[in-house]
């Protein structure tokens, strides 16, 4: 969740979230004006306006492995009933947070993580994704999320980020001047069009294939690509195979983030 829409919420739900836990969810899409979770992705999925979260609450308390995916535009009302409903917050085991780099979008992270501590949600339990990295560096990230980073400051907040190295495998960053134990846990995935590409290749069945669907393709799509009677038909080869060379690039990024985010082990 974000009060900042555009972020890649369910960009990320779909990629890194429901494709890596190992009994799919149920994801309920809590949305109202534009939700980019449809029937195109293969999961289950529940679609709810905000004023619904009686509901909602109701679901998860009834069943384990639900993701709830709350858009921008239901946030604030999605707070109000986490609010009436007094202790409700404890129904959900982490918040993931996304976002991206740019002044509205750190302000509205900031905003969004402040709020759900007030609520009562436990540091431990909030997950920052920074979407859209650049370059995998300490200096790169600081000025991408400075904003971001700046705001949390004001409440004595930092973000620890965990980061791929080629030389230590991983390595764990510091972002601001907080304390270590105001610090809240972050991963960082990196701006691709590999999602862009995903959308446009639809299965026999009608869905979307994930990032990691495509990592593990092995088809021949050189020889498709010789046998192919037009143009349409080579457009439509050469998509899928770049768009299968970026998503094990991508997929590699997602499995670190993933690891880093050490959501199953606290489930």
């Amino acid at each position: 969740m974000n009060k900042s829409g555009n972020v890649g919420k369910t960009t990320l739900t779909h990629n890194l979230i429901y494709i890596n836990l190992a009994q799919r969810p149920k994801v309920i899409s809590i949305e109202t004006t534009n939700s980019g979770l449809d029937d195109s992705y293969e999961m289950n999925l529940d679609i709810k306006a905000a004023k619904y979260c009686r509901d909602v609450f109701e679901r998860v308390l009834r069943e384990d492995n639900i993701i709830v995916d709350v858009g921008s535009s239901n946030t604030e009302e999605f707070m109000r009933q986490l609010k009436q409903f007094d202790g409700a917050y404890s129904y959900f085991d982490h918040y993931i947070i996304p976002t991206i780099p740019g002044k509205k979008q750190g302000q509205d992270t900031c905003a969004t993580i402040n709020e759900l501590i007030e609520l009562g949600v436990p540091q431990s339990s909030l997950r920052l994704v920074l979407n859209k990295v650049n370059e995998f560096t300490e200096s790169s990230v600081l000025s991408e999320f400075q904003e971001l980073i700046t705001q949390l400051k004001v409440f004595g907040y930092c973000i620890t980020v965990a980061l791929p190295d080629e030389t230590r495998g991983a390595i764990e960053v510091m972002l601001g001047n907080g304390k270590k134990s105001k610090s809240i846990q972050a991963v960082a995935i990196p701006e691709s069009d590999v999602f862009d590409r995903a959308r446009s290749i639809i299965d026999q069945e009608g869905r979307t294939r994930s990032v990691a669907e495509l990592s593990v393709d092995e088809t021949n799509y050189r020889a498709e690509l010789r046998q192919a009677q037009s143009d349409e038909q080579r457009d439509k080869i050469i998509n899928i195979q770049l768009a299968c060379a970026l998503a094990r690039t991508q997929e590699k990024y997602h499995q670190f983030a993933w690891s880093s985010l050490r959501l199953e082990e606290t489930l």
